[in-house]
């Protein structure tokens, strides 16, 4: 009887071990088939090859998965002090001041299979819900400050005025006359009350008018510019009218949506005056000038979607019109939300380092303390973009004022979680 029962005990073991070999076997055949599989009807499904397209909605700006832009805004709590007697400011940080962000494309056709031309559009609509509480740490859902709400902040289209002035081409005795008939009105400051809306998207300015009618008088084109100050773009009534121009990815899925062209400036290491053309920094050597033309080259497409298939070590081109131009997103991290297996990445390290550390940021006349991004000549202003709260830049900068909160890597950094599957 035992010996009965061990062989019966052999006989399940050896049925359970086969059983075991089999489903391995077979999970080994299967998941590489499964993958290849996921790879062809990606390589199918991710193209823009007409308005079927399953990814179309979405990059077109029809997909209702709402985008949202938060803001905070610093208000300078001494500015007579600063103005009189040259004191450190002191800030005192407001918000969130939140919007709904809309990326439309309009007038789409397909020039050739392989190109998507278009019209684009890009708005702000107003978040309602009130925030409680303490606003600087809002709940989980969106929520926002009243952006009527006054603030002090600087007079930079004064600033830029003075910026430009000290860059023009003509006689000290026409930038004098120049500067005496601007401050003819008498009611220009280097601080002045402004909601945070119009520090945000910015407002018609008497200053920029005026500068303007100069120009037009003295014939002076560099002069002649549109009054109405901003830094962010908030155009919810026109379109731009000079068309855009990506590719589908029918022929080459690692460049679905890169961009030929934006909005009439193109792609291009060779015809600089139809690219960015906002970059004119280093020297006229033969290597100055190449750090030139790439820093205004329109590389990678707008972030909504990117090469699907992505590998950890593949960078990422990327162009940020609010800051014009294109920077490089690296692979940092693997992360998981919702279950789902993501890419995380952050913009590279070089993107806001100086010239000493980055000999090519010379095009962006980068030669101050390293983590900021000098926007002078791009908006004709003394205007420079950092990370939240100086985050990765010289410490001089968190010295220069006070009431910039110390920065958390985990809620200061930027970054993006991609499925590496889709890229999207």
């Amino acid at each position: 009887m035992a010996a009965k029962r061990c062989c019966t005990l052999r006989v399940s073991a050896l049925i359970v071990l086969l059983f075991g070999i089999f489903f391995l076997v077979v999970g080994l055949i299967a998941k590489p088939v499964i993958h290849k599989l996921m790879e062809n009807d990606i390589k199918d499904a991710i193209p823009l090859k007409d308005s079927s397209a399953s990814l179309f909605d979405l990059w077109a700006g029809k997909e209702t998965t709402p985008m949202f832009m938060i803001f905070y805004v610093y208000n300078v709590t001494n500015a007579v002090d600063i103005a009189k007697h040259g004191a450190k400011p002191i800030l005192d940080l407001v918000g969130p001041f939140s919007y709904t962000e809309y990326r439309q494309k309009d007038n789409i056709t397909w020039p050739t299979p392989e190109t998507i031309s278009f019209t684009y559009r890009r708005f702000f609509t107003p978040i309602t819900t009130p925030c409680n509480g303490q606003p600087l740490n809002p709940p989980d859902f969106v929520c926002s400050l009243d952006d009527s709400m006054l603030m002090t902040a600087l007079n930079v289209p004064l600033m830029g005025v003075y910026t430009q002035l000290s860059g023009l081409n003509v006689s000290d005795a026409i930038k004098k006359a120049i500067s005496d008939l601007l401050l003819i009105p008498g009611n220009e400051t280097l601080f002045k009350p402004l909601t945070a809306r119009e520090v945000i998207y910015g407002y018609d300015d008497k200053l920029l008018e005026l500068l303007n009618k100069i120009g037009k008088t003295f014939d002076i084109p560099e002069l002649m510019q549109d009054p109405h100050y901003q830094l962010q773009y908030n155009d919810s009534t026109s379109e731009m009218q000079n068309k855009s121009i990506v590719y589908s990815g029918v022929n080459n899925l690692n460049q679905v949506t890169s961009y030929i062209q934006w909005a009439g400036r193109y792609h291009s290491l060779t015809n600089t005056t139809e690219t960015v053309g906002k970059w004119a920094g280093c020297d006229d050597t033969p290597e100055g000038l190449a750090y030139r033309a790439q820093a205004n080259m329109i590389n990678g497409s707008d972030g909504i979607q990117f090469p699907p298939l992505l590998d950890d070590d593949q960078v990422l081109p990327v162009y940020t019109e609010d800051l014009f131009r294109s920077a490089n997103l690296v692979h940092t991290e693997d992360v998981s939300y919702r279950g789902v297996h993501l890419f995380r990445y952050k913009i590279s390290n070089t993107s806001l380092q100086n010239a000493t550390e980055y000999p090519p940021a010379c095009a962006f006349d980068n030669y101050g303390p390293t983590g900021v991004l000098n926007m002078t000549r791009a908006v004709d202003a003394p205007v420079f973009a950092s990370k939240p709260s100086y985050l990765d830049a010289d410490p001089i900068y968190g010295k220069l004022v006070d009431g910039v909160p110390p920065f958390s890597r985990d809620d200061d950094d930027t970054y993006l979680d991609i499925d590496p599957w889709t890229g999207s």
